[in-house]
């Protein structure tokens, strides 16, 4: 009999934590709707204002968007994985590369550095996130705007110039950050 209560406690104990459990994951479902509702509009994906469908690169390195207003491109996501020295091109099909969206670089194991183009005015966030073997990423040219957390989860250099703001994003965040030469 004793054993049998111990498993009975032990069920009950499983269902107090199932329910808690889904009472958390409905809480943030509902916090995830009310904050992000375009996120979860009824259409299949989710576009930025001014910003055109996913398009995939000619060579198939990059996913990317088209900001309609000035016809630039922001990154969405680098697809390959087999250089650890990347040079990110200042234009791709013909357009001239503006922004880095959201991971776009993010869980690239194989990079060691990456060489940014003197295009790029916009950086969104974790850009970097999760590139275990990055050291260093060269911006070798002043960045406007810089999304808080751009840098999330990322621990290895900036490179890029000082007194820039992209340096004085760096030193306020306490994220590494070195003069390029």
């Amino acid at each position: 009999m004793i054993g049998n209560k111990k498993i009975h406690i032990s069920v009950k104990v499983m269902i107090i934590l199932l329910v808690v459990f889904c009472g958390l994951s409905a809480g943030g479902n509902l916090y995830l709707h009310k904050n992000y509702d375009a996120a979860f509009a009824k259409e299949e994906s989710h576009i930025e204002e001014g910003k055109s469908e996913l398009i995939f690169s000619d060579d198939k390195k990059y996913s990317y968007r088209i900001n309609e207003e000035d016809n630039s491109v922001e990154i969405i996501a680098y697809l390959k994985n087999d250089v650890e020295n990347l040079k990110v091109p200042e234009y791709i099909d013909g357009q001239q590369v503006t922004g880095l969206g959201e991971a776009a670089f993010a869980y690239h194991d194989e990079l060691k550095s990456v060489e940014m183009p003197k295009t790029i005015n916009t950086i969104k966030m974790a850009v970097f996130g999760s590139c275990v073997n990055l050291e260093k990423v060269y911006f070798p040219a002043d960045v406007e705007n810089i999304e808080e957390w751009a840098f999330g989860d990322y621990f290895g250099s900036i490179v890029t110039v000082k007194g820039s703001n992209l340096f004085k994003y760096a030193e306020s965040n306490d994220i590494k950050v070195e003069e390029i030469e």
